[in-house]
């Protein structure tokens, strides 16, 4: 089966917004770059490597507890 990327990620983003809106959370733009990295990983990955891809990226605004 072939997806249309842009497609999915347009849905998944509008699922992702709802589902904010739903529970009163802030739709900032760190959440929607996770999101982002989330879908563009193809296969399995951990925290800490997509961190690392993150941080590469210079997604500066990221942090870790």
């Amino acid at each position: 089966m072939i997806f249309n990327k842009k497609k999915n990620n347009e849905e998944v983003t509008d699922v992702f917004t709802k589902f904010l809106t739903k529970h009163n959370h802030r739709k900032t733009p760190e959440r929607f770059s996770i999101l982002n990295e989330v879908y563009s990983i193809d296969g399995h990955f951990d925290i800490d490597s997509l961190y690392e891809k993150m941080n590469k990226k210079n997604y500066n605004r990221l942090k870790r507890k």
